[in-house]
């Protein structure tokens, strides 16, 4: 018997538009019907997989932040964010290295740190709840992720930090 269905996001479950299909309406009261519950799972941030799924968010599961924050029913039952010294040594790792954008995301709110043309439109997609930082090393709260964009490309410098931090 099926208990949960679960469905990546982007490229997978949204079409290129990012929207859902019509019929998700009529799919997901058959599943609550047969008691199965159904889970949207991403690297987003938990109030951008809540926005698509807004008339549903209260009757299903979330994994976001790539499994670093999860919900279910409305109640968040994980909450996993980096140590202090694990975010600091990485963030100052990130800036020996060149033309790093660092997504700095905490469970309800992201930062970036890079105001270019590129940045902003990624943030305006993916992320409902974000602010721009001059430094993303002084937030206070925790992170759950850090994302970094590199132009170098990951043989160049992701892979030294793959190397290094893991």
């Amino acid at each position: 018997m099926i208990k949960l269905i679960t469905v990546d996001m982007d490229g997978t479950f949204l079409n290129d538009d990012k929207e859902m299909s019509p019929e998700f309406d009529k799919v997901f009261k058959a599943l609550k019907e047969k008691g199965v519950k159904f889970c949207a799972a991403s690297g987003r941030q938990l109030a951008s997989l809540k926005s698509v799924f807004d008339k549903y968010k209260d009757q299903m599961l979330f994994v976001a932040e790539n499994g670093a924050v999860m919900e279910i029913d409305g109640q968040v039952i994980v909450n996993a964010t980096l140590t202090r010294d694990i975010s600091d040594r990485f963030l100052a790792r990130l800036k020996e290295l060149d033309d790093m954008r660092i997504l700095y995301c905490t469970s309800d709110y992201s930062y970036i740190d890079r105001t270019d043309d590129e940045s902003l439109e990624n943030a305006r997609i993916y992320l409902p709840k974000f602010g721009i930082v001059k430094d993303v090393a002084h937030i206070e709260e925790l992170p759950v992720k850090i994302s970094v964009h590199s132009k170098n490309g990951y043989y160049n410098d992701f892979k030294l930090l793959v190397d290094e931090f893991l």
